[in-house]
């Protein structure tokens, strides 16, 4: 590859991975092809291949970004310092508001269950290593099973919820999925 920090470069590598991002929203995985991506970027192959050398290290990239953005989010309300629900439903919201028809085509379609892992196995591993994961009392091991089940459960929470959405608010679907993260079925119990 060309000189990473090179405008040119960085302008070239950013089309390539926005005109993947609405092609996502089109199309399922297995019709993305580097002919047909190209040529929407209206890019030749071999400017392609200057910057990736196939379709999954785009995919890997943007697996990266989403986890980044949510980390981000998370880092931004203070969520990762002091968790709550509310932080919890306000990083949610905004992650989901960044570009809710890609994420929702990313959770939804089954071409990119396998997306879904790396973005979640990602997003689990920073999680792991936050001051707030720091101050459990639990093994490594424990903290790493319960870094899958709340990275599942909330994975899962949303698919479900842009399958069919029922007249659910994404403000609503976060504090459901943060209600459960933080306090488990009890909160749902009337006192």
């Amino acid at each position: 590859m060309k000189n990473p920090f090179d405008k040119r470069v960085i302008k070239t590598r950013a089309l390539i991975i926005d005109t993947f991002k609405a092609m996502i929203i089109e199309m399922e995985y297995g019709d993305i092809t580097i002919k047909t991506l190209a040529e929407r970027a209206n890019i030749n192959r071999k400017t392609f291949y200057a910057h990736f050398e196939c379709i999954e290290d785009i995919l890997n990239e943007l697996a990266e970004e989403i986890a980044d953005r949510l980390y981000s989010n998370m880092q931004e309300v203070g969520l990762l310092d002091e968790p709550s629900v509310d932080k919890f439903v306000q990083a949610m919201t905004m992650t989901a508001n960044e570009n809710f028809e890609l994420y929702k085509k990313i959770m939804v379609a089954n071409s990119y269950r396998f997306f879904i892992r790396n973005i979640k196995n990602i997003f689990k591993n920073a999680v792991l290593t936050t001051q707030v994961a720091n101050k459990l009392s639990c093994t490594p091991q424990e903290l790493y099973l319960c870094g899958e089940y709340i990275a599942s459960g909330f994975a899962k929470i949303y698919k479900e919820w842009m399958e069919n959405p029922n007249g659910i608010t994404a403000e609503r679907v976060a504090e459901i999925a943060g209600k459960m993260t933080f306090y488990g079925i009890s909160s749902f119990i009337p006192l």
